[in-house]
């Protein structure tokens, strides 16, 4: 609580999870992916009852590490692994609470970050582990498109980071540039701004 400025305990999840992702659409929270128990469904929060519930449709294609976004009630599930690194792009719909492909990732990614700036969703980041690589490629999809361009790069590709926008710019916080079993020992404190200006 901000205004308090102290934690308090929130309902658990109707099941536990790690390696998810979590977006904000019409008011609610949307827990998608991971893995654990029912790691196909869609676990939804909302703050006006302080409850979870399960949303309609399971995960076309449940996988853990990707990277999510929401614009408006579209939530965008970019990338992850399923048992390998995917480039696959899910879209859920929070309104209907249905499920339909979206244009797939240039390249497949793992580990990645993801934000929408000025209406657009730009991905960046990630990493292989064979071979241990990490990624600078800086993938944009404008409002409405169905193909994927490709922007200025990550000045220092990593893994692992997280990113927002604000104030109009895209911000990648800290993460490691080194993939695999490198990642314990090259965690960073690097923060890239795009656009530069």
């Amino acid at each position: 609580d901000p205004a308090a400025g102290f934690w308090m305990s929130g309902p658990p999840m109707p099941a536990p999870r790690v390696s998810l992702g979590l977006a904000a659409a019409g008011g609610k929270l949307y827990a998608i992916g991971g893995k654990g128990p029912d790691a196909q469904r869609v676990f939804v929060f909302d703050p006006a009852r302080d409850g979870w519930s399960v949303a309609g449709a399971p995960m076309p294609a449940p996988r853990t590490d990707a990277a999510i976004v929401a614009i408006g009630n579209s939530i965008y599930v970019l990338g992850g692994y399923d048992g390998q690194t995917t480039a696959r792009v899910d879209i859920f719909d929070a309104a209907t609470q249905g499920w339909r492909a979206g244009p797939a990732l240039p390249a497949p990614r793992r580990g990645h970050v993801a934000a929408v700036l000025d209406g657009a969703i730009h991905v960046t980041g990630g990493e292989s582990l064979s071979p241990p690589r990490t990624y600078p490629d800086h993938f944009v999809l404008r409002a409405g498109g169905t193909d994927w361009q490709r922007a200025a790069p990550l000045p220092t590709p990593r893994h692992g980071a997280v990113a927002a926008a604000a104030h109009g710019k895209l911000f990648v916080i800290g993460g490691s540039p080194g993939a695999g079993v490198y990642t314990v020992f090259t965690e960073s404190d690097v923060v890239d701004i795009f656009p530069a200006r």
